[in-house]
């Protein structure tokens, strides 16, 4: 006893010598909390952001690519791969084999299995979704690799009328022409160009890590796959239907839940992964030692199997309405990309006529060149209208659990 009492005056003297000393190091200094301190400013008349002159005046360099060199990939590939290498879901499957059942206590042993289960849902849910983004880039890819085509066929459009601006200046021709429109136009193709080098560069990036080690790290991917839309529009309830066949969390809720047998632990680790401040009487050490002693009562068993069932209940309706939303959203793209397709045959007839008017002189040769410039960026619209398309049906299987199914065992 002496030796106790002797611990705990020692104990209140650091802690008393220790807030005397803070106490009279602030009286001392004077010092303030962060939040009680102010900050003057000087109060100022609302002006303009000044830009520094100088970038313009000087000579503006090209920026050239950090890669020429191209590696093919499909969709498929691009799919497989990123579930294959998808980062969490490796790690999800590590953590199942991280635990032996022979290093498990019998009477733990059920609450070990349902926990596979859940990690084994949850790594297939992790590699859905890597697929997902892998191919929502892959498709982006193919967007900026379209567009840094238009332009290039849009400034051989400028510089052909510029050369023939030229022409008609040095044979002193009075033609109505404002040279200046189409030199701001290139400049703001190169500006376009810039920006779309810097996306492509960085969804490479991006692309290189979802999908894992490849024999050219430093190459960018070529999209192989030619953007071909879907024949017909999906069926929305059809699509639900196989959500909530196929969607790996769906399935081990189910399994779980048709059991009636889930340890209570194990439905306490799977509902605080969901909010922390679920599963929590699972966690009080004192409480499992005074139920382990014959105290408290037995009502959380059924709690648990009520809150089970209400998750499964409620995570088939959260995905139920996103397949309907993407499957709607997926039908809207379609129309988007028919209508933008109707566009481009729109400025082919126009071209065609101008061409014609052309030959009896009732249309100039700018009439004709900005007509195929407008047709260059409607054809690009499509390429635009498409991808959005194709990853519009992505987030769809994304949503059904697709994406991780049909790569499995590849």
């Amino acid at each position: 006893m002496p030796d106790r009492m002797l611990a705990i005056s020692l104990a209140l003297l650091v802690v008393t010598t220790t807030a005397l000393g803070c106490a009279h190091d602030k009286v001392r200094s004077g010092a303030t909390s962060r939040s009680d301190y102010t900050y003057e400013l000087s109060p100022v008349a609302r002006g303009k952001i000044a830009i520094e002159p100088g970038v313009a005046a000087s000579e503006v360099e090209s920026i050239s690519p950090p890669s020429n060199e191209y590696v093919t990939l499909s969709a498929a590939e691009c799919q497989c791969l990123a579930a294959r290498h998808s980062m969490l879901g490796n790690l999800l499957d590590g953590e199942k084999n991280a635990v032996c059942c022979d290093d498990v206590k019998h009477c733990q042993k059920a609450s070990h299995h349902a926990l596979q289960r859940i990690k084994t849902a949850a790594a297939r849910e992790a590699r859905n979704k890597s697929s997902a983004d892998a191919l929502k880039l892959y498709f982006g890819l193919a967007e900026v690799e379209a567009g840094l085509d238009s332009i290039e066929a849009t400034a051989v459009v400028i510089d052909d009328i510029l050369a023939k601006a030229g022409e008609i200046k040095r044979n002193e021709l009075q033609v109505p022409f404002d040279r200046t429109e189409f030199e701001r136009q290139r400049m703001t193709l190169d500006s376009e160009r810039t920006d779309l080098e810097a996306k492509r560069v960085t969804m490479n990036a991006q692309l290189h890590a979802l999908l894992g080690p490849t024999s050219s790290p430093n190459a960018f991917f070529w999209p192989s796959d030619p953007l071909r839309p879907t024949t017909s529009p999906p069926d929305v309830e059809t699509e639900v239907g196989y959500a909530l066949a196929t969607r790996p969390e769906l399935i081990a809720l189910r399994s779980l839940a048709a059991d009636g047998t889930t340890p209570t632990d194990a439905i306490a680790e799977l509902l605080g992964s969901t909010h922390g401040l679920l599963g929590l009487k699972a966690k009080f050490a004192t409480l499992k030692i005074s139920k382990a002693l014959g105290g408290g009562s037995d009502c959380e068993p059924c709690a648990r199997q009520n809150q089970l069932a209400d998750l499964l209940r409620s995570r088939e309706e959260q995905i139920a309405g996103d397949v309907r939303a993407a499957a709607f959203t997926v039908n809207a793209r379609r129309r988007q990309a028919s209508l933008a397709e109707r566009q481009v045959a729109s400025w082919d007839v126009r071209i065609a006529q101008l061409e014609e008017l052309h030959t009896t002189g009732q249309a100039s040769f700018l009439e004709i060149d900005a007509a195929r410039i407008k047709r260059i960026e409607a054809q690009q619209a499509v390429v635009s209208a498409v991808t959005a398309w194709k990853r519009a049906e992505v987030e769809l299987h994304q949503h059904e659990g697709a994406l991780e199914a049909e790569c499995r065992g590849l």
